[in-house]
């Protein structure tokens, strides 16, 4: 009956969930749960403490918050999730140390946060904000993100000047999904600064969520970077932002070199968006024609410079080709 009440209670709300836990209770089901919490049986323990959560029985808070001290860290995970369940934001001080002394692995305990929801929000951003210990803080950066909290948005962008690149990349992935434009020049910012490229990678996807024209320069500009990942996240960033970013890509389309302009095409055409601007060029748009030649004839090159790194026969024609070709003009002749 516990299991069938149990699978019941998801599946209900309001005065019916209310009935289903008195219901619970006059069949002394949490009386039980209550006593297979001591139980030397973990799975006993674990599914007695997902009951009481599962019913949000809170006269159960007491025992959860006691048996958070369990010696397993199984047993721990399910009494801080029974209590998120419940509601207990002011457990969340306690439900922190008790995953953290027995090293409870960070999903979980990201798991466990996000079931206490919105409520949270308050705590979490004194952790991210004042935490000593980078791990709290990282994971209260992710949860904040999954729930929205916009309240958090001071103590996350104040996150993106921190020395911690994880806990600086969390920040940045919270802000593109809470998704309030004025973090915009933040995230700019952030982008052309010397970090790490998981950040880099990180910013230009926050910045592809915001949607604001204005930033798709510095996407751009982003397009020249060594690594494939930055790269690849400016093409697609640009790319997300249809028109505006197309738009930016031919403003700066004479500065930038062959590969940055083969990788932006590679991502129109892997998201079929390439066949669209080919067929503008064929209308007679001066301007999109010049974009689909210089792509053609980066696409080449590039393909050249990439055989020209082996060492077989076809790398010695490569690099034979390469040195005798004069040196691309910046400005492609227009379609006529």
């Amino acid at each position: 009956m516990s299991q069938d009440l149990r699978v019941l209670a998801s599946e209900l709300r309001g005065d019916a969930s209310d009935r289903l836990t008195r219901l619970f209770d006059d069949y002394d089901l949490a009386g039980a749960a209550y006593r297979d919490l001591d139980s030397r049986n973990s799975v006993r323990r674990i599914r007695a403490a997902d009951v009481l959560g599962a019913m949000r029985i809170q006269s159960a808070v007491p025992q959860l918050r006691e048996h958070l001290r369990q010696e397993d860290s199984p047993s721990r995970i399910a009494c801080a999730r029974a209590l998120a369940e419940i509601g207990d934001v002011a457990a969340l001080p306690e439900v922190l140390e008790a995953l953290g002394e027995v090293e409870a692995p960070p999903g979980d305990i990201a798991d466990v946060l996000l079931r206490f929801g919105t409520p949270g929000t308050p705590y979490l951003r004194t952790v991210l904000e004042d935490s000593p210990d980078p791990a709290p803080r990282r994971l209260a950066a992710v949860t904040l993100g999954e729930i929205g909290a916009a309240a958090a948005i001071p103590e996350l962008v104040a996150a993106l000047h921190s020395t911690d690149d994880e806990l600086v990349a969390s920040a940045v992935r919270s802000l593109g999904k809470i998704g309030d434009v004025r973090t915009i020049d933040s995230l700019v910012e952030l982008l052309r600064a010397d970090k790490a490229w998981f950040i880099q990678v990180a910013a230009a996807r926050a910045i592809a969520a915001l949607d604001v024209p204005g930033a798709a320069h510095a996407l751009v500009e982003l397009l020249e970077a060594e690594e494939w990942d930055v790269r690849n996240a400016a093409a697609e960033a640009l790319a997300k932002m249809g028109e505006a970013g197309f738009r930016a890509v031919l403003r700066d389309l004479d500065p930038l070199s062959d590969r940055a302009v083969a990788h932006y095409a590679g991502v129109l055409d892997m998201l079929d968006e390439l066949g669209p601007v080919i067929v503008r060029a064929a209308g007679g748009d001066r301007e999109v024609g010049r974009f689909v030649q210089r792509i053609l004839a980066a696409g080449v090159r590039a393909r050249l410079e990439e055989a020209a790194t082996g060492s077989d026969a076809l790398g010695i024609f490569a690099r034979r080709i390469l040195d005798r070709s004069p040196a691309r003009a910046r400005t492609a002749a227009p379609v006529t």
